[in-house]
C-alpha cells in the first residue's frame, strides 16, 4: 500500500509510521512536511491513501484537500484527516471535502489508525471499481463493444444534431457508407476471430486517415457510416472519399493470413441527394455497392475511386 502522509511534526511523523508498518504489510509511506510539498509528491506519484495532518504551515490540512478537489486528486485515494485540536465542525468540513475519516492524534491508537486507514483504502478501491463499470457502461451505450467506434445510436443523434443545424444555415453535410471487402471469406475461412480483428484493424484505419471534423460509426457486421461536418462541398467530398480508401485499402497491415481486408466507399451529400436519413443512406449505399462490384470485376485490386460521392 502506498500512503503519503503530510505531517510537519516529526513525533508525530514517525508515531503514524511506526503505527503503519506494524498493522499494514508491505506498506511505503512518503512523508511531505507541508501542503505545498505534498501537492508536488501527488504531482510525481499515485497514492493508495493520503493522511493529512490539519495544522500544516502555509496551507491548512482544509486548505490542502480543498486543493485536491480542484485538481480531482481526491477520486484517485483515499483520505484521512489528523488533527491535534478536533472539533466536530473542522469534521464535517473536512467529510464534505472528501476525508474517509478524521481522526483526533490524542484519541486514536496504533490498531484504531491502521483499521482506518486501511478500510478508507478498500472503501475507495469499491468505489472507483463501480465508477469504471458505470463510465464502461455509459461507453457502451454510444460505442461499439468491438472497435471502439460510435454506434448506430450515437450515429443517429449526432445525424439529427447535423441536419438541425444545416437547415438553419442552409450548408451542406455528407454521410458516407463503408463496407468490407470479402469479409464474409473472412469469417467462413478463418473463423470469427480473425473478422473481429479485421473489423478492429479496419476501425483503426479509419480514424488514422479520417480528418478531425469526420466522424465515424459501426452499425453492424461490416457497416460503418461516416458523417462530415457542415460545409463540405462535393469536391472535397470526393477527394476525401479517394483518400479515405486509399488509406484503407494500403497494402500495408491489409491482409489477414493471405485474405485482402479492404474496403468500398460512397457517399451522399444533404441536401442535394437527399433529406432524409434514409435516401442519403440509400443514395450513398448505392454508389457503395457500385465501388464494391468495380472491386470484385477487378478481383479485389485497390484502384482510385471515381466519382464515390454521388451525383443525385
Amino acid at each position: 500500500m502506498k500512503v503519503l502522509l503530510v505531517e510537519d511534526q516529526p513525533t508525530d511523523a514517525e508515531f503514524v509510521n511506526q503505527s503503519l508498518r506494524h498493522f499494514i504489510p508491505r506498506l511505503q509511506l512518503d512523508h511531505a512536511d507541508s501542503g505545498e510539498r505534498a501537492m508536488e509528491s501527488l504531482c510525481r506519484k499515485d497514492y493508495d491513501c493520503l493522511i493529512i495532518d490539519h495544522r500544516l504551515p502555509g496551507m491548512s490540512g482544509l486548505s490542502l484537500l480543498s486543493r485536491l478537489n480542484e485538481k480531482r486528486i481526491h477520486r484517485r485515494c483515499a483520505i484521512i484527516m489528523l488533527t491535534g485540536h478536533g472539533s466536530e465542525h473542522t469534521a464535517a468540513s473536512a467529510i464534505k471535502l472528501g476525508a474517509a475519516d478524521y481522526l483526533c492524534k490524542a484519541d486514536f491508537t496504533p490498531q484504531e489508525l491502521g483499521e482506518a486507514v486501511s478500510k478508507a483504502v478498500h472503501v475507495r478501491f469499491k468505489q472507483a471499481q463501480r465508477r469504471r463499470r458505470l463510465e464502461r457502461l455509459a461507453f457502451l451505450a454510444t460505442h461499439d463493444f468491438l472497435t471502439g467506434l460510435g454506434n448506430r445510436a450515437s450515429f443517429n443523434e449526432h445525424f439529427d444534431e447535423l441536419l438541425a443545424r444545416s437547415r438553419r444555415s442552409k450548408e451542406a453535410f455528407a454521410v458516407i457508407a463503408l463496407d468490407l471487402n470479402c469479409f464474409k471469406a473472412i469469417n467462413d475461412q478463418l473463423g470469427h476471430a480473425a473478422g473481429d480483428l479485421a473489423l478492429q484493424q479496419f476501425a483503426s484505419r479509419l480514424e488514422q486517415a479520417a480528418r478531425e471534423s469526420d466522424h465515424f460509426y459501426r452499425i453492424g457486421g461490416d457497416e460503418f457510416i461516416g458523417l462530415c461536418e457542415i460545409g463540405i462541398r462535393r469536391e472535397t467530398l470526393a477527394k476525401l472519399c479517394e483518400r479515405l480508401e486509399l488509406a484503407l485499402n494500403s497494402t500495408v497491415d491489409t491482409r489477414i493470413e493471405g485474405l485482402p481486408v479492404t474496403a468500398s466507399i460512397g457517399a451522399a451529400l444533404y441536401p442535394e441527394d437527399g433529406c432524409s436519413l434514409e435516401t442519403l443512406l440509400a443514395t450513398a449505399d448505392q454508389a457503395m455497392y457500385q465501388r464494391k462490384q468495380l472491386h470484385k470485376r477487378q478481383r479485389g485490386t485497390p484502384q482510385a475511386p471515381h466519382d464515390q460521392a454521388a451525383t443525385g
